[in-house]
C-alpha cells in the first residue's frame, strides 16, 4: 500500500491549487456550454480531454513524488485516459441533446460515429502522451549531476 500524505483544505500545495482552479474553470465552462444552440462535437471532445486532462495530472502529481512508484504507472494512466475520452464525450453530447430536447437532436448519428472512430486515435494518443512524460522525467532526473539513475528500471 502507497503512503501519500492526507491533505487538508488549507494545506494544499500551489499545484493543487492550480490544479483546483483549472478544475472549476472547466466545470463553468461546460455549463456556460450546454445551454448555446452548438452542434460541433469539437467541444464535447475538447472539454472530455481537458477534464480527463486534469484528472490524470491530479493522479499523476499525488503519485508522482512516492519512492518506488513503477515507470509504467505513467503511460498506463495515458492510456486509461484516451481510453476514457470516447465515452465522455458521448455522454457530454447526450447530455447536451437531453437538456434541449429538440425534435430534432443536436448532434447527428453522423457525428456521434466520427467521436466513436476516433477512439483508436485517443487510446494511442494517451498512450504515447504518457510515455513520453516517462522520458522526460528520466532525462531529467539523468541529468541532474548528483543523481543516480537506475538502469535497471
Amino acid at each position: 500500500m502507497v503512503n501519500t500524505p492526507t491533505l487538508k483544505p488549507g494545506n494544499l500545495s500551489n499545484s493543487q491549487r492550480r490544479l483546483r482552479g483549472l478544475s472549476l474553470l472547466i466545470g463553468l465552462a461546460i455549463l456556460c456550454w450546454l445551454p448555446f444552440e452548438d452542434s460541433s462535437e469539437i467541444w464535447a471532445v475538447s472539454f472530455a480531454a481537458f477534464v480527463l486532462l486534469l484528472a490524470t495530472t491530479a493522479l499523476i502529481l499525488r503519485y508522482l513524488g512516492v519512492s518506488g512508484m513503477a515507470w509504467w504507472l505513467l503511460p498506463l494512466s495515458g492510456l486509461a485516459a484516451g481510453l476514457a475520452l470516447t465515452p465522455l464525450a458521448i455522454l457530454l453530447m447526450a447530455i447536451k441533446t437531453g437538456i434541449h430536447s429538440h425534435s430534432v437532436p443536436d448532434f447527428t448519428p453522423e457525428q456521434m460515429l466520427r467521436v466513436l472512430r476516433a477512439a483508436p486515435i485517443w487510446t494511442i494518443s494517451g498512450l504515447v502522451m504518457g510515455a513520453g512524460i516517462v522520458i522526460l522525467i528520466h532525462r531529467a532526473k539523468s541529468s541532474k549531476p548528483d543523481s543516480k539513475v537506475n538502469r535497471n528500471d
